[in-house]
């Protein structure tokens, strides 16, 4: 029934709202009357429906960009650890939907990284999600991509590490925590172990133990 609510069109012609009652119809297979709109700036997209709750990736999904899901929550990763948020083991705060939006269109590299992300996190047994692989190859790329691709991929596949590798280490606490309910790592431990053992890996030093202590330690800094 005509109650309201509208069918809504960009001014570029894209549908914006409604593509799921549109569905409908089509496997309805009757014609529908609704009230349609037409001509709504483009940038207001992200705007729409967010009393239902709307995520990042239903936009970046909606504008046809590949890995929705995986995307979304990488840029997401990202900008809480570039406000401190997953620092401190929240990361609730998430950014607006537009805001994911536009750090996507202004980061290209993006969709390469998010395709060796899940490739990693496919490799590695999904011993943390793809999310993870892309954001933190993408933070430590900031200072060096090759170290960062380097870090990450023997991360995923524990090729050529030796016992004192902050790598090894790293990785057997990931696995612990992936597959023992017991060793379960709490999302801010887990984040700074991962960048400790960056930190170390950067700096060619080797370590028998590889821990943080959430009550004497500083949360470590990416190095």
């Amino acid at each position: 029934v005509l109650n309201g609510e509208t069918i809504k069109f960009s001014d570029e012609g894209h549908l914006m709202d409604g593509q799921h009652r549109l569905k409908a119809v089509v496997l309805h297979g009757k014609p529908v009357l609704f009230t349609v709109h037409f001509g709504i700036p483009s940038e207001f997209f992200p705007t729409l429906d967010e009393g239902k709750k709307r995520e990042a990736r239903d936009v970046l999904a909606i504008e046809g960009i590949h890995n929705y899901s995986n995307t979304a929550s990488t840029i997401n990763f990202i900008l809480a650890h570039q406000n401190g948020l997953n620092n401190k083991g929240n990361i609730s705060h998430r950014a607006t939907n537009e805001q994911v939006r536009d750090w996507y269109y202004a980061h290209p590299e993006i969709e390469g990284i998010v395709l060796l992300a899940m490739k990693w996190y496919n490799i590695s047994m999904h011993m943390i999600s793809a999310s993870k692989f892309g954001a933190y190859y993408y933070l430590f790329s900031q200072l060096d991509q090759s170290a960062a691709e380097d870090f990450l991929h023997k991360l995923a596949t524990g090729e050529k590490l030796t016992s004192s590798s902050p790598i090894y280490l790293l990785r057997h606490k990931l696995m612990e925590s992936k597959f023992n309910r017991q060793k379960k790592l709490q999302s801010r431990v887990e984040k700074a172990l991962i960048i400790k053992a960056w930190n170390y890996y950067r700096s060619g030093r080797s370590i028998k133990i590889l821990k943080f202590d959430a009550e004497r330690e500083k949360f470590p800094v990416i190095k």
